[in-house]
């Protein structure tokens, strides 16, 4: 602390003695730091209503969904012989990806 000390004493008050020797932490440039955060950017119109059409068709496919497992558990109600059984599995194992891992495993132990 007392070199630093000495070192602007004698830059401000007898720059002569030191005779343009400058350390490194003089000579080299310091950057600003960036204390602000980039702003956020601005949403158009356009893009809100493409996320509201885009929730809207995600909420038609729930329901989608759904009508297609009512659907699949009132033909396994109604079904009455080992065949219509099996043709209902093998509808279930077709629409495997439509139906998520719950409603296919809850459907498949049905059938």
């Amino acid at each position: 602390m007392a070199y630093l000390g000495v070192k602007y004493w004698a830059r401000l008050y007898c720059p002569e003695v030191i005779l343009g020797v400058y350390s490194p932490d003089e000579v080299e440039q310091r950057e600003e730091r960036e204390i602000n955060p980039a702003p956020v950017q601005r949403m158009s119109v356009q893009e809100i209503t493409s996320e509201v059409s885009t929730r809207t068709s995600a909420q038609e496919s729930a329901a989608n969904v759904d009508a297609v497992a009512d659907d699949l558990r009132e033909r396994i109600d109604t079904a009455s012989s080992v065949d219509q059984a099996k043709a209902i599995r093998a509808d279930i194992e077709s629409q495997k990806a439509l139906l998520g891992t719950a409603l296919f495993t809850e459907l498949k132990n049905k059938a």
